[in-house]
């Protein structure tokens, strides 16, 4: 879901915000695929195995995201690595932990609320760190 979103988007805080929406699509377009998903966090929790597979898909989430953002800052000569990396695992974490909630949450209001969260939360950051190149 998220990788057609991505292709659509042009600027990087739509390519960011595409990520994150993409991931509350996939769970409210996948329902079933939700306490698979969750029951993995478990499993890495515990397992080696799942542990190190868990760490490689964060680091991917975290290179996409800080790519994105290092890249324009890049084309305006003001790359700033360090920043790039803390935005993205904070936009990476944020939109995991809301997901996780609008996953278990009764509430199905709620769960679209996260969603907006999520996304309210990422545009700030990347407008935080991108300021006048958003």
């Amino acid at each position: 879901v998220s990788v057609g979103k991505l292709e659509a988007a042009k600027t990087p805080l739509t390519q960011i915000c595409a990520i994150v929406d993409g991931m509350f699509e996939w769970s409210r377009q996948y329902p079933a695929q939700r306490a698979a998903y969750l029951y993995f966090f478990y499993s890495a929790s515990h397992s080696d195995q799942y542990r190190k597979v868990h760490s490689q898909m964060l680091q991917t989430g975290f290179h996409r995201i800080s790519a994105i953002l290092e890249q324009r800052l890049k084309t305006k000569g003001r790359s700033q690595i360090s920043k790039t990396r803390v935005a993205s695992q904070t936009i990476w974490a944020t939109t995991l932990g809301l997901l996780i909630y609008s996953m278990t949450s009764e509430n199905v209001a709620d769960r679209d609320s996260f969603r907006k969260t999520a996304l309210q939360s990422a545009k700030a950051i990347c407008h935080e760190v991108l300021g006048d190149l958003v």
